[in-house]
This record gives structure tokens, sequence and C-alpha cells, in this order.
């Protein structure tokens, strides 16, 4: 594993072996200039077949053979990526880990004494291998990257087999942005992604997958010259907050990054403060601009240039332009029918964000010394805009966006709907009613959306309106444990890997994350979900209730170390009831109790510097 103590390579170059497409494409191009002079020498023998001797006809065949299988080998070399060393490979190699604690795991349960002891020795084996090879890419995050085969010798060297399924995506550093249609992921590909990180939510993501899929298509064959232009397919996703709004659009940028072999940048942007030209206010056209920083970044590290020159402008160009652009809060710019001021207003942010929906050519400032700037010219065609919002405030009538729809299908609540493509497409997606608060997914159309008090205008910029609605008890409890960077089983790992503290679901400590096959009915994970439902944030709330449930594991490890620290529902309602115990089966001792005498003095010390009296002074005062 020394191979990281190597000089510093390019990050599009393997550490180990020194394989780059670059370098390959650059021998494939020579040799491709080797075997044109051969045919055009085969040519001339051709012409002119009396001036040449049986032999140079052979020989030169032969030369001809030569390179054509040089070719074919270099062309099964370019197919070998190279994968950057960063927090996904880690992630990658930490959900291997989990598979395998999960298979031995299961394989112990019911087993005698002796089985389970050698199956502990197996395992502690099987993860100290892994463990190792975690390691060494996190000492070379950030800095370096490995091909495939290197990345494969070395996970088997240390013991873990790394099948097909398991390799990390393509992250080649492609810092040109250069993207054809077949390197855009399929519809399934995009869903199946999102599953790993969104919760309930199926009939929005298999919409939204679709959307993408086909805008990308559409964008990387423009971007080709095959099309001049193309109807652009822009999205609007309304839901409460805490639904998975961000989560998606994270995991779609994470998603076309790894699998397209290129940096995609997101930029998110708030449109509360967006006001039409001549205003006082911000420019509808700044979250192109981020999205430009962001690559330009991007190319300035990966090519390790130490200037803004014109190619690497060019480069981060091309990059905006298959980026993501996040307009957030757009039920804010309806016009709500209020005052006069405030009605023109937020017309005016809608008119001045319609044009760069549609696609438009937005001119950004690149600095280029004291007082010089570079204009750079970006054409927003090819960018995909996402616009979100709640739309839960009342309009001059009162009524929420959710009141509006309900009025159009003739319904009071917030019944399923019984007709049209919301309703088809709900049923196809299996999207199950105890997913979601009000047992049902929200229906909104175009004609919603008008109503509440966006332009028909900047309506129609929008085409793909997407709900996602409000989260049930039941899903927030599986949140907490299935998606791939849930919470509490991060929290679990860190505990024991940086403390050596165990957390249970259990007394007898055979329930485990793994172990528990619908998290939906488990009891504690049911009671997380709850206290994150009473605080109306959606999955949002789930990070603040696991901080309070564990306050006192966190920010008293020392006194753990060790020992075994179970979560129940109990100590879910009151986190000061979490049991200790020393050894799994034995006698516990509750948090509060254990850490008394830390906390008391912690208290004598806030006391002395307050200038209050200590505990003890004041019950002498008050026996006298």
């Amino acid at each position: 594993m020394s191979t990281h103590n190597k000089a510093k390579l390019p990050l599009h170059q393997c550490i180990s072996c020194g394989h780059s497409r670059d370098k390959v494409t650059e021998q494939l191009n020579r040799k491709r200039e080797e075997l044109a002079k051969l045919e055009k020498q085969l040519e001339e023998y051709e012409t002119n077949p009396g001036s040449v001797s049986q032999e140079e006809f052979d020989e030169l065949d032969a030369q001809m053979e030569l390179v054509n299988n040089h070719i074919d080998s270099l062309k099964e070399q370019k197919k070998i990526t190279v994968v950057s060393v960063t927090d996904d490979l880690i992630d990658t190699m930490k959900s291997k880990r989990s598979d395998v604690e999960k298979h031995f795991k299961k394989a112990k349960l019911k087993q005698d004494k002796e089985t389970v002891e050698k199956l502990d020795k197996e395992m502690a084996e099987a993860l100290a291998s892994i463990d190792s090879v975690i390691r060494y890419y996190q000492s070379a995050n950030g800095s370096s990257s490995l091909c495939q085969t290197c990345l494969t010798f070395y996970a088997e060297a240390t013991g873990v087999s790394l099948g097909k399924k398991n390799l990390p995506a393509v992250i080649e550093n492609n810092t040109q942005g250069h993207v054809t249609v077949d390197m855009v992921p399929k519809p399934r590909d995009f869903r199946m992604f999102l599953d790993k990180y969104v919760i309930g939510q199926n009939t929005a993501k298999a919409y939204i997958s679709g959307t993408v899929a086909l805008h990308y298509r559409r964008a990387a064959d423009m971007l080709a010259g095959n099309r001049e232009n193309f109807s652009k397919s822009n999205i609007l996703l309304i839901g409460p907050t805490g639904v998975g709004k961000t989560a998606i659009l994270r995991a779609l940028k994470k998603c076309l990054s790894k699998t397209m072999g290129t940096f995609i940048p997101l930029a998110s942007k708030s449109v509360t403060k967006v006001t039409e030209a001549g205003y006082v206010g911000e420019n509808a056209e700044d979250v192109v601009e981020e999205l430009f920083q962001k690559s330009l970044n991007h190319v300035m590290t990966v090519t390790q240039a130490k200037d803004i020159n014109q190619e690497v402008i060019e480069q981060a160009v091309q990059i905006t332009q298959l980026g993501i652009a996040h307009l957030d809060e757009l039920d804010k710019i309806a016009d709500t029918g209020g005052s006069e001021g405030g009605s023109v207003s937020r017309k005016g942010a809608q008119n001045a964000l319609l044009t760069m929906l549609e696609g438009d050519i937005v001119t950004v400032k690149v600095p280029a010394g004291p007082g010089q700037v570079i204009p750079v010219e970006i054409d927003t065609s090819t960018i995909l805009f996402v616009c979100s919002g709640a739309f839960m405030s009342p309009k001059k009538s009162g009524k929420s966006i959710y009141d509006i729809a309900n009025a159009r299908k003739g319904t009071g609540d917030n019944s399923a709907p019984t007709a049209g493509m919301l309703a088809t497409i709900t049923q196809a997606t299996n999207d199950k009613a105890e997913n979601y608060a009000e047992g049902a997914v929200d229906d909104i159309e175009p004609a919603d959306v008008v109503e509440y008090g966006l332009s028909p205008e900047f309506s129609g910029r929008l085409p793909n309106i997407i709900t996602l609605s409000k989260l049930s008890v039941g899903a927030l409890a599986r949140i907490v444990v299935e998606p791939t960077d849930a919470i509490l089983p991060e929290y679990i790992r860190d505990m024991k890997s940086f403390y050596d503290i165990n957390i249970m679901l259990s007394e007898d400590g055979k329930e485990t994350i793994e172990s528990i096959d619908n998290p939906a009915q488990n009891d504690t994970l049911k009671a997380i979900g709850t206290k994150a439902n009473e605080r109306n944030t959606g999955a949002r709330a789930i990070q603040g209730v696991v901080n309070r449930i564990t306050f006192f594991v966190t920010n008293f490890p020392e006194k753990l170390e060790g020992k075994h620290v179970l979560i129940d529902q109990e100590a879910v309602e009151d986190p000061q009831k979490l049991k200790v115990f020393d050894k799994i089966g034995g006698q516990f001792t509750t948090i509060s109790e254990l850490l008394a005498p830390t906390l008391a003095k912690i208290g004598e010390k806030d006391a002395e510097e307050n200038g209050e009296p200590a505990e003890d002074s004041k019950k002498s005062d008050s026996a006298s």
C-alpha cells in the first residue's frame, strides 16, 4: 500500500500503475496514424505490384496486423476507468463492510457456542481486511485515484472479493464535460439510485427519473451538435419541509456525476430576493453564476491549473451547461393578490426568471486581475432547472395549493385521486398509502399552480409538476435506518469505531439494525419517528431527535468505553433513562446515575464561576 507515497500524479491518473484514459487515447491516436501510413504504403504497393516483392508484401501485412492488435488492446485499456478516491469510494467499502458484518451476525443466530466463536474469529479477520482497505482509501481521499484493475487487486490482496456489483461507479475525471447520449443513465438506474437515499415517494421518484433521463439525453444530443434546441424538462417539486426534495436533488447530482463520468454542479438559491432588472435586489442569473463558479473551481483543481485561461473557462462553461439549478421557495414569489407593491415585486421576480428557464444567454464575470473581469457567456438551454416550494402559505382567498386541488377534484380532503395521470402512476409504482401522513399522494395540476399565483407563462416553463407528500410516522421510522446515509447506523458505527461504545437496540444484543425486517413496526424506531413527526419538519427532524437521545453518550464517551448502551422506547422518551451495561445480559445502571458525579462537578464549577454558593453551603445555611 505504499503507492500513496509516490510523487503526486494528476487526479485522472492511477496512483498505482499510472493508467489514464488520456494517456491511452494519445497512444491510440499514434497507432492509428501509424496504421494510416501503412495502409497508404499498401495502396502504393497495390498500384505498382511489379515493383514490390512478395516478401515486402508479407512484411507489410505482418506490420499492419501487429498495429491492429495493438489498437485492439488499447481500445480495451481505454475501457478501464479511473476511480477518484473520494467519500463515495470510501462509502462503497463501508457498505461492503456492513454487508459482511450482517452476513456473519445472521449466520451466528441459533448456533452453539463453539460455532459462534469460530464465526466471530472469521468475522474479525474479514472486517480487519476491509478496514485496512478503508484506512488506505481514507489516507488518499481527495488527493489521488485508482484504476479499477488496481482497485480490485488491492481489495483481493487484503481478503475482500469485490464483484462487479460492488465496484464503485465510474468517477472518471472528465474535466471537458463531454457527455454522449449513451453515458446518461436510464430511468431505471435513476430510480434504483434514488431508492438508496429517499424513502417512499415512489411516484415522485419514478416521474423524476424519467424526466431527468430524457432531459440529459436531449442535452447531450444538443451539445454534440445533433439538434439546435429541444423542449426543456424543467421540474417543479411541491411538498412540505422534510419530505425529500433536497435529498432527491443531491442523489440525482451524485448519480449523474458517477455514471456519466463528469462533475455535475448543483447550485441552490432562494428566489425570495430576486427582482426584475432595474430594481434593487438579487439577479435571477446568480444561480447560473454559482454553477459556473463551482465548475471553474472543479476544473482548476483537477487540472491543477495555476491561472484562469481560455481553455479552463471553456471547460468550466461546458460543465456548467450540464448543471442543475435549484430555485427554492418558489411559492414566495406567487402573486397572492396582496398589496399593489408586493404584487408588482412578485410578478417582476417571475418575469426575471422566465427567459432563463426557457433557455437564454447569461453573462457571468470572471475576475482577471485588479479591476479586470472576463465576461463569459453561458447558454442555459441545457441546464436543468428544478424549482421547489411548500405552497402552504395561504393566498388572499385563504387557500393553500392543496385546498385548491381538492376543490378542483370535488373532494374536501386529501383523498387519493380517482382519475388522471397521477392516479395511474401512483398505482403503477406501488406507492403505498402507509408512507404518507394523509394516506395518499397529493394530486397537483398546472391549473392549481396558476390559481395559487404563478403566471401561466411561468407555469408553462415548468411542465413537470411533481408532488412529494408529508411522510407518515412509519416512513420516518424507516428513514432512521434504511437510506444509504441513514443517521442511526452511522452513529452506531462511529461510537464503536471512535470510542468502543456498543449501542444496542435490545437487552440481549441480538436485535441490530440489519436484523430489523420492518422498521415501521419496530417500537424504538416508531418512537423516534413519532418524536420527529411532532416537530413538523419531516425527515429533517430525525437528526435532532437522535442527537437528543444520544446527548449523554456523545458528550461523555470516556465514561462509556467498552460498555453497552441500550436505546429503547423508554430512552427515546427520556434520554436520562438510557440503560448502560458492563456486559450483555448483566445488571444495568441508567446513564443519569452513571454520570451523576460528573454532572455534579460540572454544576459546582459553573456555580463557582458565576459566583453562586455551592449546593453544600446552601444546605448548611438552610439548616442553621
